[in-house]
């Protein structure tokens, strides 16, 4: 890998990674109206600094870890809905049982494979830039993020959805690639890849977990 590609990828670890989280999240993108949604912006900020402040320390152990991405996982994240979203007419088709544990492996996985991506946080700090209101009252949140020694920032806009009183993300455009559609697509290729057997679809997640273990436990 070229040097250029290495640097551009660390700059990026603590970003990518919620940024990853969020490619099994997807939402019907509205129209943004010219209405400002401060709180949505502050929020995202909060996250942010929550963030490097819980999962940067270089010492603190992986158990201890995990247990807080966990918690600002699923405090900020609407990570079932998200699940039931990417499977697409799979998740329609699944038994009770195969739900349970096809969310079950969706959280798992995520933990397992981006917990320790934010162990190489480099100084990176994202900005607010705007808020605007879409047309079904969801607030996109356009943000960008600073790297050192990189000039050109990184444009991630946030999609931030409040139910009940609670904000939650539902999806991550980097450079304007929704990651939920991203990671439907992906998810529709392993599906199909196995004709469509719900089994074999949540064999290759629990794979992908033992996986992503067994090479952090290493």
């Amino acid at each position: 890998m070229k040097r250029k590609d290495v640097n551009r990828r660390r700059a990026l670890t603590w970003i990518a990674a919620w940024a990853a989280v969020l490619s099994a999240w997807g939402a019907v993108p509205g129209a943004a109206r010219a209405q400002a949604a401060p709180e949505a912006g502050k929020f995202i900020e909060s996250l942010a600094e929550r963030t490097v402040a819980a999962l940067t320390e270089k010492n603190t152990p992986r158990a201890e870890r995990e247990r807080r991405f966990r918690v600002l996982l699923n405090e900020h994240f609407a990570v079932q809905t998200i699940a039931r979203w990417v499977p697409g007419q799979g998740w329609r088709r699944a038994t009770d049982a195969e739900k349970a544990e096809y969310l079950r492996l969706f959280e798992e996985l995520i933990v397992v494979s981006y917990v320790d991506r934010f162990t190489e946080y480099v100084g990176e700090r994202l900005s607010v830039v705007r808020t605007l209101k879409t047309d079904n009252d969801d607030v996109m949140v356009y943000s960008v993020i600073a790297r050192p020694n990189i000039p050109e920032p990184l444009d991630v806009d946030w999609r931030v959805r409040t139910r009940d009183g609670h904000q939650k993300i539902v999806d991550v455009m980097v450079r304007g690639i929704s990651m939920g559609v991203t990671q439907q697509q992906e998810f529709a290729s392993v599906l199909n890849r196995h004709n469509g057997s719900i089994a074999a679809f949540l064999g290759e997640l629990r794979a992908r977990v033992q996986n992503s273990s067994a090479r952090k436990g290493a």
